[in-house]
């Protein structure tokens, strides 16, 4: 299956584990039996740029799922790229 733009595995994974911490989080979610997707991301209301990637509602608490591309994991940048001292 090709990839969702805007949608992870890794995140629906770590969205379906805290799910067991925090209760229920409206994500994206992918399905490994039916190998689709399926919900969506939540959208703050007054803010059109673009959705969160969770809200757990009970809580009203909502989630950005950043990856390892966005934290800088050094096996996926080029050894050139030097980050040290930058803010």
């Amino acid at each position: 299956m090709p990839p969702v733009p805007f949608s992870s595995r890794l995140a629906c994974k770590f969205f379906d584990m805290l799910e067991e911490e925090v209760g229920p989080i409206q994500h994206r979610h992918f399905n490994e039996l039916s190998q689709s997707w399926e919900g969506a991301e939540y959208r703050v209301p007054g803010y059109r740029r673009k959705a969160v990637d969770g809200k757990v509602h009970e809580m009203n608490v909502v989630f950005e799922f950043l990856g390892d591309v966005w934290h800088g994991h050094p096996r996926l940048w080029d050894k050139s790229h030097n980050f040290e001292g930058a803010t």
